[in-house]
């Protein structure tokens, strides 16, 4: 027996004689776990993620997500169990970085600051997590590996045993403003992305079917809808933030700003409007754009609906590989870093907050029926928003890969970002959609009618901007080679409204929805900008006007 044999314990020389009499060699815990490691992180951050959301864990698409994410962490895992050891700690710290990232989406740091600056922030603790994991690694060597898959098998343990309902929230509280109970009832609907009529592109097959269908629609339901009407930003945050506070383009001090996690917005002059005429309030908005506000007491209750969360999945008849597909896409949008490889592994991005329409839409009849006077009703749907999930019956699209974006997927062009064949696609789909949130609206106008509420009530529908189905992004590099049908698709949006004693009819001249707002409910006239459209270099900063034109010309 060598001097070295007879130095190792008698049972680690039984594991050597069975390593060799198997004709293998059993992996050292450290170097197990860092084989496992990967695994353990993505798949511990998947069950959270799909945990916060209320998901069902049991169901089989979750489950074949689940298999696409070991096969993915087995294979990070065997380039680690060969690594070299520093190029091993990287790697490692990578992995950990990107499960702090896809874990973040639900409770970043960076949600603890009400700055405009997150980018840097978010950069900067991004590295300072590496820096700090990278000496922890050098410190605790070989150890490191155990602790990290040890932590990311408890972290899934606990993902399983607390997963929530959901990331809605709905807050209400006693009325603390005088109520004027004979106010008739005012009730405001935002729908993302629906374009104007007279924007509706007539080249693509359907939309001069579907223009004449938009106008009938509104008038014969009452309103007095504004066909050439369009916004003075293709940005949400820009074009809502002027025109409820009764401006053409929003100061740093009435625009929306963050606020732990959440754009909301600074100030709301048409609240201020409605709590001052004894109005109370009842909100339903979405987890991107926030518009409740604590401070304003005639907000009796706040109904937040998750902007983009796979629990409403669940409502959708797709199969389990097209749902296992839209979950791990929108796990994965959870980091930055990870995104940037979406592209390799052909994996689309798809926003389904038109999925919740149906059952807000449902939740704010109810609320109406329940309080039919002295109630001002204000809420921002995700509808006729992309992706286009539903066909013009509303039922959902069984096949994902029709649900598309308003954009071909993998764009890397600054301003490139369909070929005229995709934009034709996409608008094809997006007619489906908007006809499915006509669909919608016309039964809740029937079911305020059911209730008497219909006839004196107020009511104001309109966009924030264009469908954006463009060949161009309009943006300052665009700046030279945009059209007007560039212009149409991401400018031009739908306004309607509906008041008492007023006669319907349909007003073709071109003006931005922000003065016929600022017109019709604060009694200002906006004329400084009309007929112009707002190119940002980014948010908040204008880089130039362009005159739209006549819309309808």
């Amino acid at each position: 027996m060598s001097q070295e044999a007879s130095q190792l314990s008698p049972s680690t020389e039984r594991d050597r004689r069975t390593e060799t009499a198997l004709g293998l060699r059993l992996p050292e815990p450290a170097r197990l776990c860092y084989m496992l490691a990967p695994v353990a992180l993505l798949t511990s951050a998947f069950l959270h993620f799909v945990g916060h959301h209320g998901y069902p864990l049991f169901s089989p698409e979750i489950l074949l997500a689940l298999l696409t994410l070991i096969l993915i962490g087995a294979g990070i895992g065997a380039i680690l169990a060969v690594r070299p050891k520093t190029l091993g700690h990287f790697l490692l710290i990578a992995c950990v970085v990107a499960f702090f990232d896809l874990v973040a989406q639900d409770f970043s740091i960076i949600n603890l600051f009400s700055n405009e600056n997150t980018e840097k922030i978010g950069t900067a603790w991004h590295w300072g997590i590496v820096l700090f994991l990278f000496g922890l690694a050098i410190s605790l060597h070989r150890h490191f590996s155990v602790i990290v898959t040890i932590s990311a098998a408890a972290f899934a343990v606990c993902a399983v045993m607390l997963a929530g309902q959901g990331t809605g929230k709905v807050y209400t509280r006693q009325n603390q403003a005088p109520v004027e109970l004979s106010n008739p009832p005012i009730i405001h609907l935002i729908f993302d992305e629906f374009i104007g009529v007279e924007g509706i592109p007539t080249d693509i097959p359907g939309g001069e079917a579907l223009k004449e269908e938009i106008k009938a629609f509104y008038v014969e339901h009452g309103f007095n809808l504004y066909g050439a009407a369009f916004s003075h930003a293709a940005s949400t945050a820009i074009s809502l933030a002027a025109l409820l506070n009764g401006q053409e383009y929003p100061s740093r001090e009435t625009g929306f700003g963050q606020v732990r996690g959440v754009r909301r917005l600074k100030q709301n002059a048409w609240f201020e409007k409605l709590a001052d005429a004894g109005y109370a309030i009842r909100v339903f908005d979405n987890s991107w754009m926030s518009y409740c506000d604590e401070s304003n007491l005639a907000i009796v209750s706040c109904e937040t609906s998750p902007a983009n969360s796979v629990k409403s999945l669940t409502r959708a008849n797709a199969d389990s590989a097209g749902k296992a597909k839209v979950l791990l896409s929108a796990f994965l949008e959870g980091s930055p870093a990870i995104s940037l490889f979406r592209s390799f592994i052909g994996l689309p991005l798809y926003r389904i907050g038109a999925l919740d329409a149906p059952e807000i839409l449902q939740s704010i009849t109810e609320s109406i029926v329940t309080n039919p006077t002295g109630t001002a009703f204000f809420a921002h749907l995700l509808s006729p928003h992309n992706s286009y999930v539903f066909d013009e019956t509303c039922r959902p699209k069984r096949d994902v890969t029709n649900w598309l974006r308003r954009m071909e997927d993998f764009v890397v062009s600054p301003t490139t970002i369909n070929s005229p064949s995709s934009r034709q696609e996409r608008y094809e789909a997006y007619f489906a959609q908007v006809r499915c949130t006509q669909r919608l609206l016309g039964q809740f106008f029937d079911q305020l009618r059911e209730a008497g509420v219909f006839q004196r009530a107020t009511i104001i529908v309109h966009g924030d901007h264009g469908s954006r189905i463009g060949l161009l992004e309009p943006n300052t590099q665009a700046r030279y080679l945009l059209t007007k049908r560039d212009l149409l698709d991401h400018y031009s949006t739908l306004f309607a409204v509906k008041r008492p004693q007023e006669e319907p009819g349909y007003d073709k001249a071109t003006r931005s929805i922000q003065a016929i707002f600022a017109e019709t409910f604060f009694g200002r006239n906006l004329t400084n900008r009309s007929g112009h459209v707002i190119l940002r270099l980014k948010d908040g900063e204008v880089a130039t006007w362009l005159p739209i034109g006549e819309l309808g010309s």
